[in-house]
């Protein structure tokens, strides 16, 4: 039973932060520059969320 708390306690505490990371870095569309790149929420969000796997 702990390994199971264990997992899902990792398993939270990447979302959260992944979602806290993507939040700060993203640029909404209202303040984004013509001719500069710049990522998706979604696309943020799932290079943070893979960057923080274990």
């Amino acid at each position: 039973m702990k390994f199971l708390e264990k997992s899902i306690v990792a398993l939270l505490s990447s979302v959260i932060f992944s979602l806290f990371l993507a939040f700060i870095e993203y640029t909404p569309i209202a303040e984004q520059e013509p001719g500069v790149g710049y990522f998706s929420f979604h696309s943020l969000l799932v290079i943070y969320h893979g960057a923080n796997r274990p």
